[in-house]
């Protein structure tokens, strides 16, 4: 099967869809071609690869004309030309969509012109909330209602998707994954082990982009009520966002400025040590009002537990597929300070439940959520239950 991918997503863009889509279809054995925005030096990302990456400028994805502008066709008309040219000299048998809207679109409007099958990959919950709620609603649910499979990372998509009337078996669950051979348990390298005090001091983790939906404002708050009781306690961030600003005044108004280190955002093999380094790792999500957007699943708390590490969440969205309750880590209500802490405080109290966890965590990480697992499981439960384009 010949598969034409358009996504806007694609490394080296940062972030978990980015490396979704690009650790998925670099494993699939059926033959590709690629059309990508341009993030970054991307050239040499694209050379390492065995398929055809056509990159093109980012405002293609998405035209910035006024909402005068209908109908939607025009939003997407430059994308529309380049994946139409791609097709008819590549000829493929399925367009994968990377995003419903935008990418999507072009998928139904390729359809409607050439008879070619398109699935919809569906990744933040606001690929589906704000599209059918907003004034896109119309489209968004055309293009729902065409694709031959909707690809949802987690079971909460998936349900949003079937409550909005889109039939259950179009719906295909695919979870994300993680590099089980690069996130694996090892002693961090001495670099981080001296910035963090590791062997000395205790370790609590959050990985995340610093924006409102991380509910990392909760996470710094609860930090506070367990360093009463574990007083070698520190609190690690590693990442970037508009909201750093704001963490930070947090962290100096509850007296905790020193013992919250912002580490900004890191390469992998510093991830991977700053996963190891730490004694439990956290991320409170919830869901945000002013981002219109919630956890979609939560690669992080993977990486975590590939790593041999016990995890705390909220009972958020797609987090309550990425974390196995009691199983890989502990789960409590979101924008709740004193469950949070509670939680951090038993895990960090307990060292055989700690252990417990952080073992199970690295064995589910390895037997389901490895990259070839996601793969096999997107050609057996996607690929092979479309019938190609004629």
């Amino acid at each position: 099967m010949k598969l034409l991918v358009i996504t806007f997503d694609w490394p080296p863009m940062r972030g978990g869809k980015a490396t979704l889509l690009h650790e998925l279809f670099t494993r699939l054995n059926e033959e590709k071609f690629v059309i990508a925005a341009k993030h970054g030096n991307y050239g040499g990302i694209d050379k390492g690869n065995d398929f055809q990456t056509l990159r093109i400028p980012k405002f293609f994805f998405n035209l910035p004309l006024p909402p005068i502008f209908r109908p939607y066709f025009i939003k997407v008309a430059m994308l529309y030309f380049v994946s139409k040219k791609a097709l008819q000299k590549f000829r493929p048998d399925v367009v994968v969509c990377c995003q419903l809207l935008t990418e999507g679109a072009v998928g139904l409007y390729l359809k409607k012109e050439f008879g070619i099958p398109y699935i919809v990959y569906t990744y933040d919950t606001i690929d589906v909330e704000q599209p059918l709620n907003g004034k896109d609603m119309e489209i968004a649910t055309e293009i729902l209602k065409n694709a031959e499979k909707v690809v949802c990372i987690s079971s909460f998509m998936a349900e949003k998707l079937v409550a909005i009337g889109i039939e259950e078996e179009k719906t295909v669950l695919v979870h994300p994954g993680v590099d089980v051979e690069q996130f694996k348990p090892k002693k961090p390298s001495e670099k981080i082990a001296e910035r963090t005090g590791y062997g000395k001091k205790r370790i609590m983790l959050s990985v995340a982009r610093l924006v409102d939906r991380k509910g990392l404002d909760y996470a710094i708050r609860a930090f506070v009520d367990v360093r009463k009781d574990i007083k070698d306690l520190r609190y690690f961030i590693v990442g970037d966002g508009p909201e750093k600003n704001k963490l930070e005044k947090l962290a100096e108004e509850l007296g905790v400025k020193e013992d919250v280190v912002f580490a900004g955002e890191v390469g992998n093999d510093e991830l991977v040590d700053y996963y190891n380094a730490c004694d439990v790792f956290v991320l409170p999500s919830i869901v945000s009002e002013k981002e219109f957007k919630s956890e979609g699943f939560g690669i992080v708390f993977l990486e975590a537990n590939a790593c041999g590490k016990p995890v705390v969440g909220t009972r958020v969205s797609g987090i309550v597929d990425a974390v196995a309750e009691n199983e890989s880590g502990l789960l409590v209500e979101q924008r709740n300070v004193g469950q949070l802490a509670a939680a951090i405080k038993k895990i960090l109290s307990d060292k055989r439940l700690a252990e417990k966890l952080g073992k199970k965590g690295r064995e589910r990480a390895m037997e389901k959520f490895s990259w070839d697992a996601v793969a096999e499981n997107f050609g057996v439960n996607v690929l092979q239950k479309i019938e190609p384009g004629k």
